[in-house]
């Protein structure tokens, strides 16, 4: 099936649809018209030639517009099989990680509880995300499953018996938003925030937003996340000032922002009465 990047009509024959970029269809001009002003950013047709791109060391294409597709619940799709199978496994093992940093919790099917490795644990991510409709691609199926179980039985960086967090994410993607991209994956896939008793945090932070196309989201978004994952951490009982997560993000926000930033001032008073 083919999806209208619009309207998400589905046609079976993607001759009846307008093909805008790889990956990338329409019903008709007028739902083209609409994805515009989103997809214009991204789009490699109107990207001039001769312009310098970064490379990407994990994703063989690059998610267009990620924060305005998580929203709408399409970030998946139109991309590679492996790319989904690299941002599937990356998602849960960040997921996982952040249970045990950030709320203590460690999964007894992850390699945090008393599993060997992360396979149990994934499979039933697996399994909630194929349960939510446009999560994953039309194409997927059993076979797919097991290709995306085995790369993740590999050695090297998608091994579920490997451990990573946010800033692994970020040096391997060459991405500084792409741990929050895949915290958001795994919110929706869940249902539940870190700790998996919360409720979703970023969701409900990007719909605050008028365009979450705009480059600026990710910045805003980080900044939201430093300071939830901060009163995560001291709920719990953790001494953020030990914490080199935290430290970070708190690194990157200032970097983003310079100390006259007013929201950058507002966040710093929020992490000082947090530790007061």
């Amino acid at each position: 099936m083919i999806y209208c990047a619009n309207c998400w009509k589905a046609l079976s024959d993607e001759t009846h649809m307008r093909k805008c970029c790889d990956g990338i269809y329409y019903c008709n001009r007028e739902c083209k018209r609409q994805d515009f002003k989103h997809h214009k950013t991204s789009c490699p047709n109107l990207i001039p030639k001769g312009t310098p791109q970064l490379p990407d060391a994990a994703l063989s294409k690059k998610v267009a517009s990620p924060f305005y597709r998580l929203q709408r619940g399409d970030y998946l799709q139109g991309l590679p099989a492996t790319d989904i199978y690299k941002l599937l496994i990356d998602a849960y093992r960040l997921r996982v990680e952040d249970n045990k940093a950030y709320a203590g919790t460690r999964g007894e099917d992850s390699i945090y509880g008393n599993a060997h490795d992360g396979l149990e644990g994934f499979r039933n991510f697996i399994n909630r995300a194929k349960e939510i409709p446009r999560m994953l691609p039309p194409w997927w199926s059993d076979k797919k499953q097991a290709e995306c179980e085995g790369l993740g039985r590999l050695k090297g960086w998608s091994s579920l018996s490997c451990k990573i967090d946010g800033a692994d994410v970020r040096s391997h993607y060459n991405d500084r938003f792409m741990d929050i991209q895949l915290r958001f994956l795994a919110e929706d896939i869940y249902g539940t925030g870190i700790g998996d008793r919360q409720k979703r945090f970023l969701r409900p932070e990007v719909e605050k937003l008028t365009d979450s196309a705009n480059f600026r989201t990710g910045v805003l978004l980080r900044r939201a996340l430093s300071y939830h994952l901060l009163k995560l951490s001291t709920e719990t009982g953790g001494d953020i000032w030990l914490d080199p997560r935290l430290m970070r993000l708190m690194k990157d926000d200032i970097t983003d922002n310079s100390s006259t930033d007013l929201a950058g001032q507002v966040l710093m008073l929020r992490i000082l009465e947090l530790v007061e």
